[in-house]
């Protein structure tokens, strides 16, 4: 509701960067307490605190939280999912029999990683889907709740399907055609238009605002 969309979308990176630090102090704080078992506060608040720092600090976090890219939404989901596997161990020393809810939170945020950043959460759900088994081993978790994190993780992963819907609205620019297994013929037999190579190039690199307009501007001429 503010600014231009090039804003918008860089504040998105930067609160989606923000949460995922707040996620992870949630983690630490809690592993702290339990390692220390103390109630003074600032035992555990400072090395959170100190930890946090280090990292929001760094040059690759800062320039990945300002910049319109996939890199802070997925840290935000994986921070997120770890606070997951935090709870659901929680729930498992506490005795509390809800498990399962746990477990298909998991399952919804990891399928929604994967539709941000297949590669990182493909290698990291052996590990997940491994821990989950293990408290499963101290806390049954039953086959209905299986299923139930299975039927979480198509939901996430549903995100998928955005490409092709919104494609096939006809959008001013439909970047990889993905409304079709190919790209539509154009005059003169063109199978493959220039700008969704042009496009594809432009997500390897920096999108910037005169990349967009440049592609916007190319592919008005093609309709016309």
């Amino acid at each position: 509701p503010f600014g231009d969309i090039f804003y918008r979308v860089n504040f998105f990176s930067a609160v989606s960067a923000s949460a995922g630090l707040g996620a992870f102090a949630y983690v630490w704080h809690g592993l702290f307490s339990r390692l220390w078992r103390t109630t003074r506060w600032w035992e555990t608040v400072m090395p959170v605190v100190v930890a946090l720092t280090a990292i929001a600090g760094t040059y690759t976090f800062w320039m990945q939280a300002a910049r319109a890219e996939v890199y802070a939404p997925t840290f935000l989901a994986f921070a997120v999912l770890i606070a997951l596997c935090y709870g659901a161990d929680e729930s498992v020393r506490r005795g509390r029999n809800d498990l399962g809810r746990w477990l298909m939170g998991a399952g919804f945020i990891a399928g929604l990683g994967m539709g941000l950043h297949n590669a990182t959460f493909a290698s990291a759900l052996p590990a997940i889907l491994l821990f989950f088994v293990m408290l499963s081993r101290r806390r049954r978790i039953g086959a209905r709740e299986w299923i139930a994190a299975a039927v979480f993780f198509v939901i996430g992963l549903s995100i998928y399907l955005y490409l092709p819907i919104r494609a096939g609205a006809n959008p001013p620019l439909n970047w990889g055609w993905t409304s079709s297994s190919r790209a539509p013929e154009l005059n003169e037999g063109v199978s493959d238009p220039p700008v969704a190579n042009e496009a594809r190039g432009a997500l390897q690199g920096v999108c910037t605002e005169e990349t967009i307009a440049h592609l916007y501007k190319e592919e008005q001429q093609m309709r016309t």
